[in-house]
């Protein structure tokens, strides 16, 4: 049975990759710690967020070091497969730091995956080195698996005190500055 390991430890937006790789008859496993203490072969190791891997905050290099060559590892001994969730971490837009993380992503991938032909041309223009890869355009996951771990409809508005006819956004991540604001608003 093929292995891949999905090194993250988001338990909702990732869960349609994980049942879509089981579908194909695959063994899943994930988790950020078995990305740095290698316990296992996997023949693919599918990444999400390179942040993730510095606890959801700007690297120190002796951090960025250690991903580097956890990362190069991996690449040595499986395939490696990024799938773009964002150009740079929130808020991070730019940052030298996180751009040598994702550059090192982007150069030890085989196959990087985007959710639109716009991610594909952004990636490519603002990391060069992603050239190398393989690139694949697919649809966004699947939301079906996380709904159906939800406990009904009603149970967070009445929490929240909202009525069951009122009208509600879901905003998934982070609103990062005022302008995302004001385009939520209208």
């Amino acid at each position: 049975m093929p292995r891949v390991l999905i090194p993250t430890d988001e338990p909702n937006f990732t869960l349609g990759l994980v049942n879509g790789y089981r579908a194909l008859g695959w063994e899943v496993v994930t988790g950020v710690t078995n990305f740095r203490i290698r316990p296992a072969c996997y023949d693919i190791v599918h990444v999400q967020w390179p942040e993730e891997f510095s606890g959801w905050r700007l690297p120190l290099q002796s951090e960025l070091e250690q991903i580097k060559r956890d990362l190069d590892w991996w690449s040595h001994n499986s395939t490696v497969i990024f799938t773009v969730n964002n150009l740079y971490p929130h808020e991070y837009e730019k940052h030298p730091v996180f751009h040598e993380l994702y550059s090192s992503f982007y150069k030890q991938s085989c196959i990087i995956t985007h959710y639109s032909n716009a991610s594909r041309r952004m990636v490519l223009e603002a990391f060069p080195e992603a050239g190398m890869a393989r690139h694949i355009v697919h649809s966004p996951p699947n939301y079906a698996v996380t709904l159906a771990r939800q406990r009904g409809r009603g149970c967070r508005r009445t929490s929240m005190s909202i009525d069951a006819d009122d009208f509600v956004i879901l905003i998934m991540g982070r609103i990062r500055n005022w302008a995302e604001a004001r385009l939520i608003q209208r």
